[in-house]
């Protein structure tokens, strides 16, 4: 299930409405042969946020996923997808959009037995 986890300090009337279902595209193309009902999406806007000393408009956005095709050599690929769409929809700068990836198969633990 790959989950998109967005925080920006945009107020949510400066966002376009269509910007959580173009996450959730973007999401679904990157990861094609997820079943689109396990597409998970958070948008946290209003957040307070510093960067470089300043808080001009800024975006983190968190790639949760289980992918093995995400991996050192693609994952830049899908970050500029998703740095793109916070540059041409959010109107923010390049230099303050923040993309990080965390692989879930990684930090899944282990069933554990209850005595």
């Amino acid at each position: 299930m790959p989950l998109a986890v967005v925080r920006t300090n945009l107020v949510p009337s400066a966002l376009p409405a269509t910007l959580l279902k173009d996450l959730n595209d973007t999401l679904l193309q990157e990861f094609p042969d997820i079943d689109p009902q396990l597409a998970m999406v958070e948008l946290h806007t209003d957040v307070t946020m510093l960067r470089h000393g300043s808080t001009a408009p800024m975006v983190t956005m968190e790639i949760h996923h289980s992918d093995v095709r995400v991996n050192t050599v693609n994952k830049r690929h899908v970050a500029d997808k998703f740095a793109l769409l916070a540059i041409k929809q959010m109107k923010i700068n390049m230099d303050r959009v923040l993309i990080l990836f965390f692989d879930t198969r990684c930090c899944s633990a282990p069933e554990v037995t209850h005595l």
